[in-house]
């Protein structure tokens, strides 16, 4: 029976994405994971050579295109964003079917690279 249940972990992708501060049309989506293609979890892993620290906020958005020129706020009029800070890294998102991703830095610092490591 464990077996089975490895097999839902066998479809995987992985995609670097350079982030860059947000807030000035810098959202990045992930290409791997599309309405075609959606994930079932995703785990967000530092993996660039600069470690993301307490002052970078990564701004993601699930399931929805966020405008280019939206702010990085949450003030009830830009799309559900989720903030976690760079030190929570690695990060999992589960429990829901993830059809699109996009992401950003809130910090105005240089640019970061991070992981998505999308099952499906």
């Amino acid at each position: 029976r464990e077996s089975n249940n490895l097999l839902v972990f066998e479809d995987y992708s992985f995609q670097t994405i350079d982030t860059v501060a947000a807030g000035s049309g810098a959202w990045t989506a992930a290409s791997n994971i599309t309405e075609s293609n959606p994930a079932k979890e995703i785990i967000l892993i530092d993996v660039g050579s600069d470690a993301y620290d307490t002052a970078d906020r990564i701004y993601i958005v699930l399931n929805d295109a966020i405008d280019a020129n939206a702010s990085t706020t949450v003030d009830g009029t830009d799309s559900k964003v989720i903030i976690i800070p760079g030190t929570s890294l690695p990060f999992t998102i589960s429990g829901m079917i993830i059809t699109k991703f996009e992401v950003a830095l809130a910090a105005d610092t240089s640019n970061e690279n991070l992981g998505v490591l999308a099952f499906h």
